[in-house]
């Protein structure tokens, strides 16, 4: 697993100031197309309206809060340059009980979809890759 980190200090969320974000970024895990996986993660006791502007997003970025109040999670996703759009947490019923978003593609690699891991972290999985695991579930069965 490749991983790149950026860690920047907490900001006080008492003040009003959002919370500051660190990166990740993983490679996908298929040989077949280049690219990765790339989140934004920030934790507070509440919600946010939008994702912070000042750090520096690109295309195809995700944005995940976690209310630590509440244990909510909003996740974001940067569709084009400079704008987020709210994601709803809608699971695909075709492939559970793999957590996969239901309808979402990823703007710059359109066979991949959004998968949350078990530990929360996301992932961008080939369609095919759904299909696949989901027949190993039946054949274990």
């Amino acid at each position: 697993m490749h991983r790149h980190l950026l860690t920047m200090p907490p900001s006080d969320t008492r003040s009003g100031e959002m919370p500051l974000p660190t990166r990740t970024a993983r490679k996908f895990q298929s040989s077949v197309s280049e690219g990765e996986t790339v989140w934004w993660e920030s934790r507070c006791g509440s919600d946010l309206a939008v994702p912070p502007r000042n750090i520096n997003y690109t295309v195809g970025d995700l944005y995940i809060h976690r209310n630590t109040t509440g244990a909510s999670i909003q996740i974001w996703i940067c569709r084009e340059p400079n704008a987020w759009q709210r994601i709803v947490l809608e699971y695909d019923d075709k492939f559970a009980p793999e957590r996969v978003i239901s309808g979402l593609s990823h703007p710059s690699f359109k066979d991949r979809r959004l998968k949350l891991r078990k530990n929360g972290e996301p992932s961008w999985i080939t369609k095919q890759t759904c299909v696949t695991n989901k027949s190993r579930r039946k054949g274990a069965q």
